[in-house]
């Protein structure tokens, strides 16, 4: 998990423990996530897993749950264009416009 990790510690959501997305609230959560787990210190035990382990991941916690509890729909924002005024580096200084969106 290092790889992983080293990203999520550099990312936006270093301050969100990592339970709070890959496990949830409450006791039925916790132990759908302990019976997850033993199931998989079995099944690599057995080494009975599938490889290259498929994607995607079927059994994940749907994102209302995890990711729309910070990130709120109804807080997005309508999609923006932006308009740079740039000037080239020519004998008359020619006007460039960048369009980002």
């Amino acid at each position: 998990m290092e790889p992983e990790y080293v990203a999520y510690k550099n990312s936006p959501h270093a301050r969100v423990a990592c339970v709070e997305c890959h496990v949830g609230p409450g006791a039925d959560w916790f132990i759908k996530s302990k019976l997850s787990g033993l199931y998989q210190v079995y099944a690599v035990a057995t080494k009975i897993y599938p490889q290259p382990i498929p994607t995607p991941i079927k059994s994940l916690r749907p994102a209302r749950e995890t990711c729309e509890k910070c990130h709120w729909p109804e807080k997005f924002y309508a999609h923006k264009n932006r308009l740079e005024k740039h000037y080239l580096a020519d004998e008359k200084s020619t006007e460039w416009i960048s369009a980002l969106s």
